[in-house]
């Protein structure tokens, strides 16, 4: 009996492990009328991309938004843009550039802070969601291989291309990282 009862509390034990660790994965704010997006335990600047920026070379990301609502049957809205990041092998710092008109770019950030003022650009209108209706939102990150075509060198990627782009299967060691919440209620995020 009591066998049975001790490897049900660690079954209960280890199913609560990953719903801890997946709530704080993408943070949601309300912002006037816009979501806004924190991911304080998604690292992008790991692996392959790391050790190309730490060879001197500019590593593209591509970040994706997806809302959906009602039981995630409906996409309700889609963002998506591309930023270039660098690395200053002197003063160990990153900087970060943004494709977008108009363009912008920071320099001088940690890992922490490079992450963070890329999805500090991200948004998705809020609205239009009514009160009292879930809806969830799921951000991928995706490391463009080097081996790409240059899309972006001298133009600007539109919201179809960069969703076509991260919507293409992954190749085998690429790299791709991922964050969700919800459901949540637009009545209940931090103002």
């Amino acid at each position: 009996m009591t066998r049975n009862r001790t490897w049900w509390l660690v079954a209960a034990a280890a199913a609560a492990i990953p719903a801890a660790l997946w709530a704080d994965a993408l943070r949601v704010r309300l912002d006037a009328d816009q979501l806004r997006f924190a991911a304080p335990s998604l690292n992008f600047l790991t692996g392959r991309p790391l050790e190309r920026l730490k060879n001197g070379a500019g590593v593209h990301f591509d970040l994706h938004l997806t809302l959906w609502a009602d039981s995630r049957s409906t996409v309700r809205h889609r963002a998506a843009e591309r930023f270039t990041l660098s690395y200053d092998l002197w003063e160990e710092k990153f900087s970060v550039a943004h494709w977008r008109n108009p363009r912008s770019s920071a320099s001088h950030l940690t890992p922490a802070a490079a992450q963070s003022w890329c999805l500090d650009r991200l948004s998705l209108p809020a609205s239009d969601l009514p009160p009292g209706r879930n809806f969830w939102v799921r951000l991928e990150v995706r490391a463009a291989d080097p081996a790409e075509p240059p899309m972006l060198e001298g133009s600007i990627l539109n919201l179809t291309q960069l969703i076509e782009l991260l919507s293409r299967p992954g190749r085998a060691g690429q790299n791709r990282w991922s964050a969700e919440a919800g459901p949540l209620r637009i009545e209940d995020l931090k103002r």
